[in-house]
């Protein structure tokens, strides 16, 4: 739970130090273009190393900064922790907390965050890529040994494309294939522990959401090309549907089978969401999708959940739209941004300001 916040240098943001009580959540509002989604940005690379919507870090960098500086105080576990992070534009990151470095790439901090924008609906109604993008997120996020696994499955799928494309033999190729499905099976196993922890956080979240008209609910994953629950001997079969296939493979020059390919699926009731419930539904679920990542990332690593939200609950009726706010200010402190002033209203415990060309006004 964040209780002090400063920032220096971070986009168009002016110099700013928000300071909030235990358990109250933040409401920002403002003209477009003001500068409030850049506030949930610093927030998240304070998190996580990296922005939710930017690739070039170098262009969090406001333009007349050599460097950015970010700092939080914030609790955990109920002990109180800084973390301060100073990005500069030849590429260097420097990382505490509690006036420790913290070594690693990824820049990554014991602060529990995540950010949902306005197209949250992408998690659900985009590809199947997106789905494993957010799966794969919070694996790494879950689990220490995820990335290297999986970063070794991605090598070993470039070395047999690149060996397909040589149009090299079925022996040569079957080396290759032992080898990724083996790996798959490792990141099959991840990700279907994960979704199943998902899962017992969604139940108790749709019921408190909908309690008046409760969906059983169901996520299982998808192997592609596959049944609808993993073979026993999953890596037999998964050579077997290699082999059966090298010919197809050959010809289009790349692998068509492999956890790379999976998905993972929700069910209400017994049916698909995408397919048989609304936008509202389906913006409802992936909201609460990552409010249930945060609640097993707490458990497992503690860090108190903090949810940046960025005018994140249009298409939503009222009835909805109360009662999911209710459900996550129980287990989440919120950072909320939008256009509307009187949005303010739909939070109990916040703390409100007004964002004008960058500068934090309390209100």
């Amino acid at each position: 739970m964040l209780l002090r916040l400063w920032s220096k240098g971070f986009r168009n943001l002016k110099e700013t130090v928000l300071e909030l009580d235990r358990g109250q959540s933040c409401f920002i509002f403002g003209k477009n273009n003001q500068g409030k989604t850049n506030f949930l940005e610093s927030i998240y690379y304070l998190g996580n190393g990296g922005s939710p919507v930017e690739k070039v870090t170098e262009n969090l960098i406001h333009f007349d900064f050599y460097d950015t500086l970010l700092g939080a105080d914030f609790l955990s576990n109920d002990e109180l922790n800084r973390v301060y992070v100073k990005y500069s534009r030849s590429g260097e990151r420097q990382v505490q907390v509690n006036h420790e470095s913290v070594q690693g790439k990824s820049g990554a901090t014991p602060i529990n965050v995540d950010f949902i924008s306005s197209d949250i609906l992408r998690v659900f109604q985009e590809s199947a890529g997106r789905r494993r993008l957010e799966l794969d997120r919070f694996c790494k996020r879950l689990f220490d040994d995820y990335s290297p696994v999986l970063k070794q499955l991605e090598k070993a799928l470039l070395q047999k494309n690149m060996a397909l494309k040589q149009r090299r033999s079925l022996s040569d190729i079957n080396l290759f294939n032992q080898r990724i499905a083996e790996l798959s099976e490792l990141v099959v196993r991840f990700r279907e522990q994960a979704l199943g922890m998902i899962t017992l956080e969604l139940i108790d979240l749709s019921k408190e959401v909908f309690s008046n008209r409760t969906y059983p609910l169901h996520c299982y994953y998808q192997i592609y090309n596959g049944p609808k629950t993993k073979p026993e001997h999953y890596i037999t079969w998964l050579v077997q549907l290699f082999e059966s296939g090298y010919e197809k493979e050959l010809s289009l020059g790349f692998s068509m089978a492999g956890a790379q390919r999976d998905d993972f699926k929700i069910e209400l009731d017994g049916r698909d969401l995408v397919s048989f419930y609304s936008r509202g539904m389906n913006r409802t679920y992936a909201i609460l999708l990552k409010l249930a990542q945060l609640i097993v990332v707490e458990k497992k690593n503690g860090g108190f959940p903090i949810l940046l939200l960025d005018d994140t609950f249009s298409e939503l009726d009222s009835d909805i739209k109360s009662s999911l706010i209710s459900a996550l200010e129980k287990r989440a402190q919120l950072f909320y941004v939008s256009t509307l002033k009187e949005d303010a209203r739909l939070f109990k415990c916040v703390c409100v300001s007004e964002m004008k060309a960058g500068q934090l006004v309390h209100v």
